[in-house]
């Protein structure tokens, strides 16, 4: 599976409000809640903090992959999105994080998740495409920074 196939443009959230870890990790999941049925925001939130409890998904070079699974959903679903002024997230390299992917995953499902934050590792290593995401404009629209992924993404 593709990135492209992961996140809908309506599921990139350009301008993050948040600025730390709980906020963030609300509002993300708010997007996800009201774009796909079977989530619900109280219910995600609580499920990817519960993750973040076991280790952050802050990742480190300004990036974070929180992840969980949901019961109830049928499919894996997927959220870019950008803080232009950095959220607090207790990333491993202590330094702010500027750029998201959540992945939320059917609690039956099989492992294909991990072959999808594979990839979005590979990508989030790449300098060029941290570099692309957090000089984008700051009024960037979620179609601009759809874009940008599917550029770097080969969609």
């Amino acid at each position: 599976m593709e990135l492209v196939e992961l996140i809908a443009q309506q599921d990139v959230l350009p301008s993050l409000t948040a600025t730390d870890k709980v906020e963030a990790l609300r509002e993300m999941a708010g997007i996800l809640a009201r774009n796909h049925s079977g989530i619900e925001e109280s219910k995600l939130t609580a499920l990817l903090l519960e993750r973040e409890r076991l280790g952050s998904t802050g990742v480190g070079e300004g990036v974070a992959i929180p992840h969980c699974k949901v019961p109830g959903i049928q499919s894996m679903v997927g959220l870019f999105g950008r803080s232009t002024v950095g959220v607090e997230f207790d990333a491993v390299d202590n330094a702010p994080v500027f750029v998201f992917f959540v992945m939320v995953v059917p609690e039956d499902g099989s492992n294909d998740y991990l072959r999808v934050l594979a990839k979005i590792s590979t990508l989030c290593r790449n300098a060029e495409f941290r570099k692309a995401v957090r000089s984008a404009p700051q009024n960037a629209s979620a179609e601009d920074l759809y874009s940008l992924l599917t550029s770097f993404n080969g969609g």
